[in-house]
């Protein structure tokens, strides 16, 4: 094993021990089957790729399938939020980030959706964002989603 590859290792179980919340990422899926993530997964039920569509409601079903549960860590970058202007109305943005551990996490995906079911912070408990971006580095000591707000 490689220097690099063992301060790698040594760095992932020091990066998962702070790791004090746990969150579930699900995707969605159609009939089972996991639609793969491209960016912009069906998750409102508007899209023909997730279903049949339901007649009675006029929406295709959206079922989420769990990719990953468990250890999780969230960091808010310590900087003041931007406002943007988006048709008319003034948001803050703030940048926030999820790290999860490099190996069980292998298979998520950007445009997956995170709920934290415990977190330090109560606060967090049962919030919900989608994960956006690249994740996976050579030497990486977690897997490191950006997230955005999600209802």
């Amino acid at each position: 094993m490689s220097t690099a590859a063992a301060l790698t290792l040594a760095g992932r179980k020091w990066h998962e021990s702070m790791m004090d919340d746990t969150c579930t990422i699900t995707r969605a899926s159609a009939n089972g089957a996991v639609i793969p993530s491209n960016g912009q997964p069906p998750i409102d039920g508007l899209e023909p790729a997730s279903g049949l569509l339901d007649e009675t409601t006029g929406l295709y079903p959206v079922n989420p399938v769990t990719i990953y549960a468990g250890p999780c860590r969230v960091v808010v970058q310590p900087r003041p939020p931007k406002d943007t202007n988006a048709i008319g109305q003034v948001e803050a943005v703030t940048n926030a980030r999820l790290d999860l551990p490099v190996v069980a996490s292998a298979n998520v995906r950007d445009g997956d959706v995170v709920v934290f079911n415990t977190s330090v912070d109560p606060g967090l408990v049962g919030a919900r964002y989608r994960l956006r971006g690249l994740a996976g580095q050579t030497h990486g000591t977690a897997r490191r989603f950006f997230v955005e707000a999600y209802t």
